[in-house]
């Protein structure tokens, strides 16, 4: 199969990811303003709990402090550390595009998560006991919306550098596996509506899809084509 064909394969189905995501979160959204899924939102934080107390988690302490650190890897800290060596590393070998690319879809995604959280303005869950500290509005949730934005992001980079097509797969899947351990960890946590991570999963997605099209776009267009210089976007 050709590069053109491939490419444009590629783009189809990441354009595809892109406007289901952003349905889905539409939709969501929809049952939040209306309150339909306000019954199945307690319902699901709760599952989480003892139901003869709810501020004792399900399962033994050990997985409690898991789960603690489980949602630290979608933390703006640790991300941003996390890209900031990708970078460095990329940078190093001259892939400055690549670098760039990241540079931006990281912090565009900080962006976008800011300024929806602040336009909804919903309050944190008020049910269960907090087990993380909170500073921000709950919808969307800030930590699935970073994960699943940044390790898809970065798997798709990282794609670039291995032939095989089921290592390619195997990267895609890393990425969304940690995406949802961490935003499974914040309904655990009870400081997130599972509605807020189904939203911040929705548009992850949907922005690293975006991005992932823009980049694939500009390289196109400005005819770096080729394996050495482009980001690697036929290659996802």
């Amino acid at each position: 199969m050709s590069y053109a064909v491939s490419t444009s394969a590629s783009t189809r189905r990441v354009l595809a990811i892109v406007i289901v995501a952003i349905a889905f979160f539409l939709l969501d959204v929809w049952l939040v303003e209306t309150h339909h899924i306000a019954g199945l939102d307690q319902a699901v934080l709760e599952w989480f709990r003892n139901p003869d107390d709810l501020a004792d988690a399900w399962g033994p302490a050990w997985f409690e402090e898991a789960a603690g650190e489980i949602t630290t890897l979608g933390s703006y800290t640790f991300i941003l550390l996390l890209s900031l060596v990708v970078v460095g590393f990329l940078a190093l070998y001259q892939r400055i595009l690549a670098a760039v690319f990241i540079v931006l879809a990281i912090s565009g995604g900080s962006l976008v998560s800011t300024v929806f959280k602040m336009l909804f303005e919903r309050p944190r869950p008020d049910v269960v006991e907090h087990m993380d500290r909170t500073f921000t509005y709950s919808f969307p949730s800030g930590h699935a919306l970073i994960s699943a934005m940044a390790y898809l992001t970065l798997a798709a980079v990282a794609a670039r550098f291995v032939d095989r097509p089921w290592a390619r797969r195997y990267l895609m899947a890393c990425a969304v596996a940690l995406a949802f351990l961490v935003g499974t960890s914040r309904v655990y946590l009870g400081v997130h509506w599972p509605s807020d991570v189904f939203a911040g999963w929705c548009l992850g997605t949907a922005w690293a899809g975006i991005c992932w099209l823009a980049a694939d776009y500009l390289s196109r267009r400005t005819g770096r084509a080729d394996r050495e210089t482009d980001l690697g976007t036929s290659r996802i």
